[in-house]
């Protein structure tokens, strides 16, 4: 089992390999984290674009990260539908595993 500190750790080493926009780097909204049971949904964003809300600072595809609590795997969501959805495709993936 990992703690939270520790899953923002590894989505910050995750999203640190992503193609940065251009004198900016990403930052993880702690705000927007959403705990579940079998860990965390991670949200990032730009530095810039968090600071200013300048359009010519948002970036695109930047997907929310589960982290599995009992693995520390990683898991990319997508950004065409809302979190929630997401979140139910992956707890079903997960009842099915179990």
């Amino acid at each position: 089992m990992i703690a939270r500190h520790e899953a923002k750790e590894f989505v910050e080493t995750e999203i640190a390999n992503y193609p940065k926009p251009e004198s900016d780097r990403y930052i993880i909204l702690d705000e927007e984290t959403i705990e579940k049971e079998w860990g965390w949904v991670f949200f990032y964003t730009s530095e810039k674009w968090h600071q200013t809300q300048e359009l010519k600072y948002a970036v695109a595809g930047n997907a929310p990260l589960i982290v599995e609590r009992s693995t520390g795997n990683i898991v990319v969501t997508g950004t065409a539908e809302p979190v929630e959805n997401y979140i139910k495709e992956y707890e079903c993936s997960q009842s099915k595993n179990a």
